[in-house]
């Protein structure tokens, strides 16, 4: 499997952030951030707070149909588009995302087992019916730069609420 690995050019990671193992390719988007807790709110509001500023700037892309699912996904209608973990220590928040912009389910599913907790909107579905890529939903126009601008505008907006 390692040699699989390094042939299809992936990381597979366990966080140490929450949920379970994350699949990371060049056909992704992963972007982070940390900052001191400023609010007395529960982590989830947090994730709320950043989805609605991400959901703001890729709208302004004319992607359609994207919303927050679960604890911290985006989706593109009911098919997961972005994972999204977070942590908490001394104060300080740490948050960090995977935005598939053009990675095939196949290989997302070759390399990690289907989970053992799960969103309810997954449904039981398999890696390959239930996650989604920007090029899939028919955005493949919409270039690295174009939306690393978009996912900076969005937690720089964030940060400054």
């Amino acid at each position: 499997m390692v040699e699989q690995v390094a042939e299809d050019g992936v990381k597979v990671i366990k966080r140490a952030t929450g949920g379970e193992s994350v699949l990371l390719s060049p056909k992704m988007v992963v972007f982070s951030t940390k900052f001191k807790k400023r609010w007395e709110i529960k982590n989830r509001e947090y994730f709320n707070q950043i989805n609605s500023a991400l959901i703001a700037q890729l709208s302004k892309l004319k992607i359609e149909g994207i919303a927050p699912r679960g604890i911290s996904d985006l989706s593109i209608w009911d098919r997961k588009i972005m994972g999204s973990s977070m942590s908490f220590s001394q104060g300080e928040l740490f948050y960090h995302a995977v935005l598939n912009v053009e990675e095939r389910g196949e290989l997302i599913s070759r390399y990690l087992k289907h989970p053992s907790k799960e969103p309810q909107y997954r449904e039981g579905r398999t890696h390959c019916d239930f996650i989604t890529s920007l090029y899939s939903e028919g955005y493949s126009h919409i270039g690295y730069p174009q939306l690393k601008s978009a996912i900076e505008e969005a937690l720089a907006n964030f940060l400054l609420a």
